[in-house]
């Protein structure tokens, strides 16, 4: 259970970002990414991106170090603009209007801190989420990845295209598609129809902390084999397309 008050662990880290670490997907992106190289010319390297780093660190420390360097005779006061900026980075509540004023009074003793404000109902639903399912690589093919995935779940068989079907029937269990659907389609009420490029994107960002699983993804993804879209010219070939299937 998530709290939503004013001293609650969520506000907490809301108010002072800098002090918690971030999940392993965002510490990479805020980190460059290292491109192999091989000493000997002729030799092919691999394509995949290898990081630096594979932990996530505490953000203070790395904000600490790296805003000393810049001017090491007014350390201290580039560390607070350094963490100020870190903050709002996060839309974080806890940033001064005014830094130099705010760092002036740091040091007169007459620093009033802001109060920390309780999270909003949209942070409140993402802590509350349970951890992601874990996915792995089926060998279906297309033909039986859509003729099962519309006999288990009949309410959602004019929501996704056939590609998108047979992605999820070769990246996850059955009992793994309830909530993979939720992810989809956040709201029941405006249900829409996803495209590909939209189901995909929408996955890929669900599992943006996990490359393995994004690399999942996407061979299921490409294992799907890509049909000729003629919804456009022709809005009921796909629905009769997929009743053949059925």
């Amino acid at each position: 259970m998530v709290y939503g008050s004013v001293l609650s662990d969520l506000a907490i880290k809301q108010h002072h970002v800098e002090f918690f670490p971030l999940d392993i997907g965002s510490s990479i992106d805020n980190h460059d990414a290292h491109l192999p190289m091989h000493p000997l010319r002729g030799i092919k390297i691999p394509r995949d991106i290898k990081n630096k780093k594979t932990v996530a660190r505490f953000p203070i420390n790395d904000i600490k170090n790296m805003s000393s360097f810049l001017n090491p005779s007014i350390k201290h006061q580039e560390q607070f603009k350094a963490v100020m900026q870190y903050r709002e980075k996060f839309d974080s509540a806890n940033v001064p209007q005014n830094l130099e004023i705010a760092y002036d009074q740091r040091l007169k003793g007459n620093y009033q801190p802001i109060p920390p404000k309780a999270p909003s109902k949209k942070q409140i639903e993402i802590a509350s989420q349970t951890a992601s399912p874990s996915i792995r690589l089926y060998s279906h093919t297309k033909h039986v990845g859509v003729s099962k995935f519309n006999q288990t779940n009949p309410e959602y068989i004019n929501l996704l295209t056939a590609r998108s079907k047979a992605t999820l029937y070769n990246m996850a269990d059955e009992e793994d598609h309830p909530h993979l659907l939720n992810v989809l389609f956040p709201h029941e009420r405006n249900r829409k129809k996803l495209s590909d490029s939209d189901f995909k994107r929408t996955l890929t960002s669900y599992y943006h902390d996990s490359p393995s699983n994004i690399e999942t993804i996407n061979k299921a993804y490409e294992s799907s084999t890509p049909h000729l879209d003629t919804s456009k010219i022709f809005p009921q070939t796909e629905e009769i397309e997929e009743n053949l299937e059925d």
